[in-house]
């Protein structure tokens, strides 16, 4: 759902979730939004926070415009070769 759509349904504007503190916040303005169109479960996906260095923007000419539209380049992944494979900065397991 885009952020804009909660907001407006909200009355409110959703903190950014950049700290564990504003996430809890986010994440119960989400709950709320959700109750309030009757939903019995919230949509809700745990990013995996890899880098992805394959990524294209484009100015955002829609009405409502973001500045920036930012898409995956489907024709070039981030992980092509061997090389790119040792080279990748694979998140801490622990």
């Amino acid at each position: 759902m885009d952020k804009e759509v909660v907001e407006a349904i909200l009355g409110e504007r959703l903190p950014p979730p950049t700290s564990r503190e504003s996430e809890v916040r986010y994440l119960t303005a989400l709950v709320k939004f959700y109750r309030k169109l009757e939903n019995d479960y919230v949509p809700f996906e745990i990013p995996l926070n890899l880098p992805r260095t394959n990524l294209l923007t484009a100015e955002d000419t829609a009405p409502l415009s973001r500045g920036v539209r930012v898409w995956q380049d489907e024709n070039k992944g981030v992980i092509e070769t061997t090389e790119d494979f040792e080279a990748y900065p694979w998140p801490d397991p622990e």
